[in-house]
């Protein structure tokens, strides 16, 4: 039998999966570790922790199994998206990895929405300016750590940092170089344009090759510590968004995928390229090959309930919230706006900050509990409302992230959204479709051809769909209620400085 690993490079944490050459999904095992902040706003983390952990789980999944490394016939990658590392021409990290929450970059951020046309945003680059994104990451490298950037041989994104440790390869893949804000959609490749304006050298930018493309093998050091060949094929691999999509089974056009992690995503594949006019969306490559897809991403989804677990009750988790007295549907008149670390979509607003509203006396710890749920659905809804907008209308819903492991919000999203939402068997998503890469791009089992396994299917309660569509248009006045005085404090607060 043959197997083929998967390993994902997540925000918190770094998961290795098996599955066999038929698409069956073994196993997985995963290795925590921390971001670093050392300064307000600021979020980074040591490639080389990345790379030590990667050894740990990839022969903890492998004793795990009890599969011989000897029948590992290829490798995949799924990796946290938008982040930056600079390696010198040994290839070693000049500087930690800047990763995607880094807010320190606001003065790039207004830099690049002051000096780039909304027609190259609408027409190329497929997105509005965000922190983010890439580009204002490499920017403010520039800016601040001129020196290092001079001797930077080249810009990687973090799952690409990982597979050049094992392969030794400078590549990277189209969903990831689309992500960055630097990538012209329509000539896929990097934006001549937007390197112009930013002063930016194409030289230190890798080459971009498909999500299944084989771009080396394992080498011999690698070999000696996991006891997989030296010489067994390794993918490019891709995002972790659009991996977890692959490990979902959406491919095409006509299926959506809704993940509730840290942040918050709703992703639609498309036929061809579509932007939306008022940027409220990104639109970005998918890892499988000529498709695009539009994603509308909310910064703070089961990050605002962690937020609420680790600095204000200690008690609570995805899985204690079935198991706890929660409040009525709208929580006795409190809303919770998840604006924690800004909103991209659909404001694209690094200043705005979250809120609870409507609170009084009488609220107790499971009303503000239900708040955060229905204001992170909320959210999302929103996304949902503006891709409808847009002329893509999913015949099905699926869901996937942390929020499966609870029924009662995964219910409460079914009953905002009005969706019946479809849950897949197997929580690893990413490490799945990372592992379904690697089978695709080396044997070229065809993804779409494998069934997909349904876990359970949620069907929305119409009676609160009807009460949630009322409370919802409350919503949707909180940003520009707050907005100003978040502005106000925003100018007394400044982040990174």
């Amino acid at each position: 039998m043959k197997y083929f690993l998967g390993i994902d490079l997540g925000t918190t944490n770094i998961k290795a999966g098996i599955i066999d050459e038929y698409g069956e999904y073994m196993d997985s095992e995963g290795e925590s570790y921390t971001i670093l902040s050392p300064h307000p706003g600021w979020a980074e983390q040591d490639p080389l922790i990345w790379w030590k952990k990667t050894i740990t789980v990839v022969n903890k999944i492998i004793k795990k199994t009890k599969i011989n490394g000897k029948d590992i016939k290829g490798i995949g990658f799924s990796g946290q998206m938008h982040g930056l590392i600079a390696v010198d021409n040994m290839q070693n990290p000049l500087i930690n990895a800047i990763i995607w929450a880094d807010q320190r970059v606001h003065k790039e951020v207004e830099f690049i929405k002051a000096n780039v046309s909304k027609k190259l945003l609408t027409e190329r680059l497929g997105s509005f300016p965000n922190s983010g994104f890439t580009a204002p990451k490499v920017l403010w490298f520039k800016r601040n750590k001129r020196n290092l950037y001079n001797k930077t041989h080249k810009f990687l994104f973090p799952k690409d940092f990982i597979r050049h440790k094992i392969t030794g390869d400078l590549y990277t893949e189209y969903s990831d170089a689309s992500a960055s804000l630097l990538f012209d959609l329509k000539e896929k490749n990097w934006s001549w344009e937007m390197l112009k304006i930013l002063e930016l050298d194409i030289e230190k930018f890798p080459n971009i090759v498909n999500s299944n493309s084989i771009i080396g093998e394992v080498k011999k050091d690698f070999s000696e510590l996991t006891n997989i060949p030296q010489g067994t094929p390794v993918v490019a691999g891709g995002g972790d968004q659009p991996c977890t999509a692959i490990g979902n089974l959406v491919i095409n056009k006509g299926m959506a995928l809704i993940t509730v992690g840290t942040g918050g995503q709703l992703f639609f594949p498309t036929n061809g390229l579509k932007v939306d006019s008022g940027l409220r969306v990104h639109t970005l490559l998918h890892a499988i090959k000529d498709t695009y897809y539009i994603m509308g991403a909310i910064q703070a989804a089961g990050a605002s309930l962690k937020w609420w677990m680790d600095n204000i009750t200690n008690e609570l988790s995805y899985t204690d919230i079935d198991h706890l007295p929660i409040s009525v549907p709208g929580a006795h008149g409190l809303l919770f706006a998840p604006y924690l670390f800004g909103e991209r979509s659909p404001y694209m607003d690094d200043k705005i900050r979250g809120a609870f509203v409507g609170i009084s006396f009488t609220h107790k710890r499971e009303d503000f509990v239900r708040a955060i749920m229905e204001g992170v659905s909320f959210a999302i809804k929103q996304v949902k409302d503006i891709i409808i907008e847009l002329g893509l209308s999913p015949d099905k819903f699926l869901l996937a992230g942390g929020i499966t492991k609870s029924k009662t919000w995964s219910q409460l999203l079914s009953d905002i959204l009005g969706e019946e939402l479809w849950i897949l068997e197997g929580e690893e998503k990413a490490v799945y479709g990372a592992a379904l890469l690697a089978l695709n791009g080396i044997e070229g089992k065809k993804i779409e051809n494998i069934e997909p396994k349904v876990e359970r299917l949620i069907k929305p309660d119409e009676k609160r769909y009807v009460f949630y569509n009322k409370l919802y248009d409350i919503y949707k006045d909180i940003y520009e209620s707050q907005r100003d005085l978040d502005y106000r404090l925003f100018s007394l607060y400044t982040k990174g400085e």
